[in-house]
């Protein structure tokens, strides 16, 4: 009888037996009638608590599930949490592809699987808009060829009809790739809108994954009284074998009689002997009338076929584990299985739509080791249990415990993976013991076993957010990730596992991966290989600990040392400094816990050639007090060097103290919109009062070949009220005032305005607008003059708002420093934030470039503020010079940069080419 229960604000129905209320299910597939829900797969799962079939609406997402988000949740700009030092930073894999619709951008359940012959090439695939009664839109595939740093993605080809196939839905998505670098898709797709009919398909890649041919038909059901479920594929590819390159499909065949009457589930096996073009018709695995799921099969050495599989029990889904082996490659079957565990109880996720009654197997290679892992409920506690066959499955060893229940932390969805030796063994498993509500939120974690499977480290984690499974697709047993995730460990302990799951950290379910050393150990070594073996072994890599291959200002030793991507640069300094006469004192990333890191120290400088050692006064985690030496010209610069191992390296990131470089011009570029699209320049004046030259350049612009100019613009300074039209004007400036300056000329009559001010300690803010309403580009710029001060004045920080368009029309800040030392500055992008002080149309996710002029890459690039090193640095700067606080995981951008005197350009603009009004500004720091 069906049973309703209200969970997560969901109606959801759980059984009570086996047999499901007929009354309800009329219009299911005649195989599928009498099946209890929980035995199929999450693609043919129906939603047998909801009259009709296949509804195309979304269940809307709970509320809830959008109030509680930890700070390490779905948003672009929060920070990731660190990770244990042999973990490497999660990744997405890629964008969502275009042909998907906007109301079906989830995703579910991934797969992957490492190329044999060329371990840096990985094949990965997942349910590409999954829907909540059944399936997806169709399924997608991501190829990594650089060992899972990055990834490129699309949808099936002709596999679906949103993008040219003939099937409904597609699931239950498989890879593989043999020994010649042909890659292959294994899916089950709907043959019909109601699903009644569905065929298992092969798809091929010859060329890398550059092409694919259609879709290959490897078993069509017949009717509706037999119904295809659970697909698995695994290729044969030992040289040796008499079967090598043989590819087999396993599944579960649900079948019924005419009347709808189940009569089983048992599993067959279809191979095919010329790379997927053509298969065999399928094998009986076991006999009609057993009740069976979940295969998992492996080629052994041999070239025979061993296939793990579940046979239910009882009525309540207590299921035995079996194996059987094909001594002929998957053509013909044993009668009777081995047994390799009973499970009484199984564990079901209160939240997630799991694989309560899935299992996962893998073969070691070089041995012939075959390992098999699940979950079970013990006292009502996930016991994720693994055993292993040394003797091609003709018996197994006691099942040994992977993880150490809690009480109230739920393990499921368990993925097995060994190195070819057999000795190296990991299983992941996705784990709420980060969830603050003790329920809702989930994160991959992994253990390791050295010594063959026989005991195993303690669970660390491998995602680096804890995430929301209420923001994933909604089914009718719950939030869909998936029933099973994907991992393809390391060959070798000296290659990375690179493991894939599905989580909510961008806001809905996307596929997600990441590298790590396959044992938990927080040497450089084990960071190394996590971080670049065999990636970029095949080209001239730089891994070691004085090596920089991302050029910021962290060699790899301090990469390690402050739990940084030493592939991806950390822009900006990590340093928060504030000093006295004669202590230093500063802030840096709290250091990871790595074992190689033998020694470190501080030396400083006065003129940045000679260093010498500097004394610390005191030192707590991430805080260092420094003694100041004097200084002969008043700068003191220094830096931080490391020993790791046996090298000893040295930091880029130059602090800078007591320096009197000073800001002497603003030069800003916009376009000049209407209300809060004007363009809004802002200074700041500390010690007394400057005497300066402002223009508002529109026409001018016409000189240096930028088109669509504000033809006549307006000037005008707030605080004084001074205003100018026309520079010529008698209330405008002079072209000797331009010469006194170095400012460009401008032609006699031009419309441009100007005028001479004086600015007084404090802040001051002008404003640029056209007239009549006029739009257009144009240049904002204040010039310090010659005699310009009246007692010890500075200008400490200039700023611009303005509106940020595309190409020509990005918010363009140039600002010059005048002196002899270089000055640590605060460059700032504020987007989004500008919204809390009543600004419309703000930018919603800003992006900051740096340029010194001359140079034609940027010195330092940031996205979001807070997804840095700096992070932390960067809030103690804006307090130290009094700017306004930037919200926690805010899209805002800002750096934390020591520049030499000089000219420097400030670029804004928006990402994925967004639009709206931003504030630019710069900080001196002292």
């Amino acid at each position: 009888m069906l049973r309703p229960i209200h969970f997560a604000g969901l109606l959801i129905a759980t059984f009570a037996s086996a047999a499901p209320d007929t009354a309800k299910t009329t219009q299911l597939p005649l195989a599928l009638r009498e099946v209890d829900p929980r035995r199929l797969s999450s693609g043919v799962f129906l939603e047998f608590d909801r009259d009709g079939r296949f509804g195309e609406e979304i269940t809307p997402l709970p509320t809830v599930a959008f109030e509680n988000l930890p700070n390490s949740s779905a948003s672009k700009g929060a920070p990731p949490d660190q990770l244990s030092s042999w973990v490497v930073g999660n990744v997405r894999l890629g964008e969502d592809p275009d042909e998907l619709p906007a109301n079906r951008r989830q995703q579910a359940e991934p797969h992957i699987f490492r190329s044999l012959t060329n371990p840096r090439l990985l094949l990965a695939t997942f349910q590409e808009g999954r829907l909540s009664d059944g399936g997806a839109t169709s399924c997608g595939y991501a190829i990594s060829r650089d060992g899972g740093h990055t990834w490129v993605r699309a949808l099936i080809p002709q596999l679906t009809q949103v993008n040219g196939g003939a099937y409904f839905r597609a699931t239950d998505p498989v890879a593989a790739i043999d020994r010649q670098g042909n890659m292959y898709l294994n899916t089950l797709a709907a043959r019909d809108s109601e699903f009644n009919l569905g065929d298992l398909l092969i798809s091929r890649s010859t060329d890398g994954g550059v092409t694919w041919a259609d879709p290959v038909v490897v078993f069509p059901a017949p009717n509706a009284q037999l119904f295809p479920d659970k697909n698995w594929m695994t290729v044969n590819d030992y040289a040796s074998s008499p079967t090598v390159g043989r590819l087999a499909v396993t599944f579960t065949a649900f079948t019924s009689n005419a009347s709808g009457q189940s009569t089983g589930s048992n599993l067959r096996c279809a191979i095919s002997n010329n790379n997927g073009l053509t298969w065999s018709a399928a094998s009986f695995i076991t006999p009609t009338g057993e009740s069976n799921q979940a295969t998992q099969p492996v080629f052994l050495p041999d070239g025979s076929l061993l296939v793990t599989y579940v046979t239910f029990t009882t009525s309540t889904n207590s299921f035995r584990l079996d194996s059987k082996r094909s001594l002929d490659g998957g053509t013909t079957w044993p009668t009777n299985p081995t047994v390799i565990a009973n499970v009484a109880s199984i564990w079901d996720d209160p939240v997630s739509r799991d694989g309560t009654f899935l299992i996962s197997s893998t073969v070691a290679r070089d041995t012939g080791a075959v390992f098999v892992t699940w979950n079970s409920s013990v006292s009502g506690r996930p016991n994720i249990m693994i055993s292993r066959s040394s003797d091609n499955g003709a018996s197994w060893s006691t099942p040994v415990r992977v993880n150490t229940p809690t009480a109230g932390v739920s393990a499921f969805n368990p993925t097995v993976g060994t190195s070819l030796d057999g000795e190296t063994v990991t299983v992941t498993w996705m784990d709420t013991r980060n969830a603050p509500d003790s329920r809702n939120f989930v994160d991959m974690f992994a253990s390791t076993s050295g010594d063959g499977g026989a005991t195993w480290s303690t669970a660390f984690r491998i995602s680096d957010r804890t995430t929301d499974m209420r923001l994933a697709q909604t089914t009718s047993r719950g939030y869909m990730l998936g029933d099973y995730y994907g991992l393809a460990a390391g060959n070798t302990p000296q290659e990375a596992s690179v493991a894939v799951w599905v989580d909510t950290r961008s806001g809905e379910a996307d596929p997600v991966a990441t590298r790590f050393y396959p044992i938990p150990e927080s040497s450089y070594a084990a960071w190394k290989v996590a971080n670049f073996l065999p990636a970029d072994a095949a080209v001239d890599a730089q891994f070691e600990p004085g090596d920089n291959p991302d050029e910021d200002l962290y060699p790899n030793g301090f990469e390690y040392l402050y739990g940084l991507d030493p592939q991806s640069s950390d822009s900006g300094s990590a340093l928060g400094i504030t000093a006295t006469a004669t202590q230093i004192v500063v802030n840096e990333p709290a250091p990871s816990p790595g074992s190689s890191i033998t020694a470190t120290n501080w030396e400083s400088s006065a003129d940045g050639v000679q260093w010498n050692p500097l004394d610390v006064i005191s030192q707590t985690e991430g805080t260092t007090t420094l003694h100041r030496p004097p200084s002969p010209n008043s700068v003191t610069l220094f830096r931080k060097r490391a020993t790791i191992d046996d090298t000893t390296v040295t930091s880029g990131d130059i602090g800078v103290v007591g320096s009197q470089t000073r800001l002497t011009n603003l030069s800003t570029r916009a376009f000049v919109g209407t209300n809060d699209a004007q363009l809004v320049p802002g200074f700041v004046v500390a010690g007394g009062s400057l005497n300066t030259l402002m223009r508002a350049v529109g026409p001018g612009l016409g000189q240096f070949s930028i088109t669509g100019y504000l033809d006549d613009p307006i000037l005008e300074l707030n605080s004084t009220s001074q205003t100018n039209n026309n520079w010529g004007d008698v209330d405008g400036a002079t072209v000797a005032d331009f010469q006194g300056v170095g400012a460009f000329a401008l032609e006699q009559g031009s419309r441009d305005a100007a005028f001479l001010t004086t600015l007084v300690a404090g802040p001051s803010t002008a404003s640029i607008r056209g007239i009549g309403g006029r739009t257009g580009v144009a240049l904002a710029e204040l010039y310090l003059q010659p005699t310009s001060t009246t007692g010890p004045a500075t200008l400490i920080n200039l700023s611009t708002r303005a509106s940020v368009g595309s190409g020509d029309q990005v918010l363009v800040g140039g600002f010059v420093l005048s002196g002899t030392d270089p000055r640590r500055c605060l460059v700032r992008a504020v987007g989004p934030t500008l919204e809390n002080f009543g600004v419309e149309g703000s930018l919603p996710d800003a992006k900051l470039q740096v340029f010194r002029n001359g140079v034609s890459g940027p010195l330092a690039t940031n996205d979001d503020w807070g997804f840095s090193a700096s992070r932390d640095a960067l809030r103690d700067a804006a307090l130290q010079v009094g700017a306004f606080a930037l919200p926690e995981n805010s899209q805002d951008a800002a750096l934390l940069v020591t520049l030499s005197p000089g000219a420097y350009t400030a670029v804004v603009s928006g990402i994925a080419n967004s639009t709206g009004v931003a504030l630019v500004e710069v900080y001196l720091i002292d």
